[in-house]
């Protein structure tokens, strides 16, 4: 069985898939930037709602 990654949304809309942790920051990529970011778990939890796909 798949396992279906968790995405999550900023205020602008910019969608997010989060790659893991590290030290006490989220790992995440986003949709279109071919690079890694990061931000701590605080702020990540802050700023980022799940995005629930309808199945």
């Amino acid at each position: 069985m798949d396992k279906k990654k968790r995405r999550f949304k900023d205020s602008h809309g910019h969608i997010v898939t989060p790659l893991g942790m590290s030290g006490d920051c989220v790992v995440f990529m986003r949709e279109g930037y071919p690079h890694p970011c990061q931000q701590p778990l605080e702020r990540f939890k802050a700023n980022y709602v799940e995005v629930k796909d309808d199945v």
